[in-house]
């Protein structure tokens, strides 16, 4: 193995191919592919950047590159980084394996380095044969939109503990799509989250679950590229299984494993608003005001709502202190109900949104919050949390 690459380039392909390395030092996921093929009758030499955490996301990177001679290496991705981290972009780095294939030597100027090669794990054939370039894309989409959804369903999705109560579908975001518009729906239980967003590039029919670790990578990578395309695909295995969904775009793949068991289609009817659910607007920049004052009293995490006439009363307590501050809504109602949140989940919820009012629908103390950001069809359920003052709410 031996080529020449563009510094910039190879530095980005590092950074961007690092979202899906394994955590644990001691893992090959951890380590990094460096693979350098030579020009032949139909492509030109090119190198390629690929990593895998071995069970959840992959991602190959491709790269233009003179090579002078093919192979490939798999090194500790953090050196080669360190060594190029401050170096002009625009410049061209040499790299080739030593005579023995132990060591990956890196040249620039009077700059000479040496990075251990692992001796195991899959050779080059190997991987690149496991990956199928030519499988048949089912979706098009922006990448914006794709961030959009991601950012807007993402903090739905469990963690911890609870992210394997009943399995992996809590910890991911379901998508869907139909021509014009893609659908993302992600629950942990304590909070659910549905977003449509319409896009013209959509195209096709597609439905898939994604971990929301694989889903941190693939915004990672497309917050950069906010004006490409990406296709998506539902790869099979050899098998004929369908166990991959395959991110496309420019000259990069991100694959991600799908979910053993479907997504549970019960979710979707955790967003119908009860007929009977009372409803209140209010200006969504006052109400982030209020929760900012709220939350340095609000000691166990929760705080109160009481819709009553045209107002909305906001309530906390903590460190043998109250606060109150009430906001006005559109509507007008008789009588009064007070319900208990989690302070994060309203905080989460209203951050997300963009619209100058935010619609609450609730029904009593016991019953979900139905939040919708204006007329749009960004859509959250907040379940009630037990408040210590007023009435008391259900788990």
């Amino acid at each position: 193995m031996r080529l020449k690459v563009k510094i910039g380039e190879l530095r980005e392909a590092i950074s961007q191919a690092s979202y899906t390395l394994d955590s644990k030092a001691s893992s090959v996921g951890s380590w990094m592919y460096l693979i350098a093929m030579a020009a032949t009758e139909k492509d030109e030499s090119r190198m390629y950047v690929y990593t895998s955490n071995l069970g959840m996301a992959r991602t190959l990177l491709k790269i233009p590159a003179d090579v002078i001679k093919s192979g490939y290496a798999l090194i500790v991705p953090r050196l080669l980084g360190q060594i190029i981290s401050n170096l002009p972009a625009e410049e061209e780095i040499e790299m080739g394996l030593s005579a023995s294939g132990a060591k990956l030597q890196v040249k620039y100027g009077t700059l000479k380095s040496e990075i251990a090669v692992h001796a195991d794990g899959q050779k080059a054939s190997e991987v690149l044969s496991s990956i199928p370039f030519n499988a048949k894309s089912c979706l098009t989409v922006s990448a914006a939109t794709l961030v959009d959804l991601i950012n807007r369903t993402m903090f739905c999705t469990a963690s911890g503990s609870n992210a394997i109560t009943e399995g992996p579908w809590l910890s991911s975001v379901l998508l869907e799509s139909g021509n014009g518009t893609l659908v993302g729906t992600a629950t942990n239980r304590i909070i659910a989250g549905q977003c449509e967003i319409h896009d013209p590039l959509v195209t096709g029919i597609f439905s898939g679950a994604i971990h929301k670790d694989a889903l941190g990578a693939l915004k990672a990578i497309l917050s950069r590229k906010k004006e490409e395309e990406v296709t998506i695909t539902n790869a099979t295995s050899n098998t004929g299984a369908t166990n991959e969904i395959l991110f496309r775009f420019s000259d990069a793949i991100l694959g991600i494993r799908q979910l053993a068991k479907p997504y549970p289609k019960a979710v979707a009817k955790i967003f119908t608003v009860p007929s009977e659910h009372r409803t209140a607007t209010i200006n969504r920049a006052q109400l982030i005001s209020v929760l900012t004052r709220l939350s340095g009293f609000a000691e166990k995490g929760t705080l109160s709502l009481t819709f009553s006439g045209s107002t909305v009363v906001l309530d906390t307590r903590g460190y043998g202190s109250a606060f109150q501050e009430s906001v006005a809504k559109t509507e007008k109602s008789e009588g009064s109900v007070t319900v208990g949140l989690g302070l994060s989940d309203v905080s989460n919820v209203l951050s997300v949104m963009k619209s100058e009012d935010v619609v609450l629908r609730y029904g009593s103390d016991a019953d979900h919050i139905h939040v919708q950001e204006g007329e749009s069809n960004f859509k959250y359920v907040l379940s009630p949390a037990e408040i210590e003052w007023g009435n008391k709410g259900k788990k």
